[in-house]
């Protein structure tokens, strides 16, 4: 009861508000009515044809076979109203983009488009772009990544088994080309709308095996973030798809369609186009072994003191005093004195440049002459020196990587889903 209260008074508040601009913009909406209004906002035909005409040039660039216009409109329309919901989000969250991070953005277009940030108003005018607009959809863009990142980011947690569970499944090198049409359904939906989406998703699977390009009915049917781009979901290892979907993926061939699948988020189709194998290069590097004792710049005594103190340590060493025990004795570096000035295996770029000179200068068993960093006066010995394939490493990262962007996405569609649910739409096309 009070949420039926709840949506009429939303109802009302922004009938009001609608009412409002109408009066004052009586004259302007001759030119450019009203075709949607989302919760306290609207959306203006004028704004809706541009991004409409926007989104069929970049269609038609990709020469794939499109739908009719209306189903291409009706996409493009109700991308509008989520990414209006998700800036009205952003707005009540406090969350502001500085210039500062736009004026990178757009550097970067402009770099990558071979042309700098002071020619970029002159670049896109001379293809029919307002420099304002686009800047303005860039911080819209921003505004939703930064929005989504704090939202759904600290809900994200990938164990240590689960990357383990990925890599001991083989195959991760395999990249899959993968095309997706999803139609939307909350789990709570009733059975009528139900059945309804079930019939149309296998209608489409039938019409997909009768020939019907897969690209063409995920624009013009498709709920999925990527429906405006044919359902391309672009390459993916296992991985970086919903874990329901690995399964189904391993088994198909290419350009076979899946069976319906089921998700908390509706009914997937998916398709593989194409697959290529992404082997992992040799990462091949040197690795030292390494222990120290620092006298450090907050010690009372001078640099030639520290120095002296140093060499009488050294001496002490070479002269068959245990070099842990020197080190818990006198090493003023809280991290490494405890365990007798071990640094443990590690690369040389992780130390201070001068630290790591000594250390690919001094041989293994010696002990170096002592030496000032920007910590302090040092004396080491490499222990040992080793060469390691990092790939493994490397194969773990990508994995957790993976899995995390695999989270990301299913709870970014379940929370696109529920904003848009939650939201007062009201259609005036």
């Amino acid at each position: 009861m009070l949420q039926i209260l709840f949506m009429k008074f939303i109802k009302t508040i922004s009938l009001l508000i609608t009412s409002f601009l109408l009066c004052i913009t009586a004259q302007a909406e001759l030119l450019d009515r009203i075709v949607a209004v989302v919760n306290d906002d609207i959306i203006l035909q004028s704004e809706y044809e541009t991004e409409l005409r926007v989104v069929i040039a970049r269609l038609q660039a990709t020469q794939q076979q499109l739908p009719s216009r209306a189903q291409v409109a009706k996409q493009v329309l109700e991308q509008l109203i989520v990414k209006k919901i998700q800036t009205q989000r952003a707005r009540n969250a406090g969350l502001r983009i500085p210039d500062e991070m736009i004026n990178q953005a757009l550097a970067t277009i402009a770099q990558r488009n071979g042309t700098s940030l002071s020619q970029l108003p002159a670049a896109l005018a001379a293809d029919g772009v307002d420099y304002a607009t686009f800047r303005e959809e860039i911080r819209q863009e921003i505004t939703i990544q930064q929005l989504t990142q704090r939202e759904l980011s600290g809900n994200i947690r990938v164990s240590d088994a689960e990357v383990e569970r990925l890599i001991s499944q083989g195959n991760a090198d395999q990249e899959y080309l993968i095309k997706h049409i999803l139609l939307t359904l909350d789990e709570d939906a009733p059975e009528e709308l139900r059945e309804k989406k079930f019939n149309l998703i296998n209608t489409l699977k039938q019409r997909i095996a009768d020939g019907e390009n897969f690209s063409k009915l995920a624009i013009a049917y498709s709920n999925g973030a990527k429906s405006l781009e044919g359902g391309n979901l672009g390459w993916r290892n296992l991985a970086q798809v919903p874990s329901i979907f690995s399964d189904m993926i391993r088994s198909l061939e290419v350009n076979q369609v899946s069976d319906v699948i089921r998700s908390p988020s509706g009914f997937h189709l998916i398709m593989i186009e194409d697959t290529r194998g992404n082997e992992l290069p040799e990462q091949i590097i040197e690795q030292y072994k390494v222990r120290h004792i620092l006298i450090s710049d907050s010690d009372l005594g001078t640099d030639e003191e520290n120095k002296e103190k140093l060499l009488k340590l050294k001496q002490d060493i070479e002269s068959g005093t245990d070099f842990s025990e020197l080190a818990r004795l006198h090493s003023q570096d809280p991290g490494s004195a405890t365990k007798g000035g071990e640094l443990g295996w590690s690369v040389t770029d992780v130390y201070d440049p001068s630290f790591a000179g000594v250390i690919k200068t001094t041989p293994i068993g010696e002990v170096s002459e002592p030496f000032r960093s920007q910590f302090g006066w040092h004396i080491l010995e490499v222990q040992d020196k080793r060469e390691k394939d990092m790939a493994e490493d490397l194969l773990r990262n990508r994995a957790r990587n993976a899995l995390r962007e695999q989270k990301f996405e299913e709870e970014s569609l379940l929370w696109m889903q529920r904003l848009r649910d939650e939201a007062y739409v009201e259609y005036r096309l």
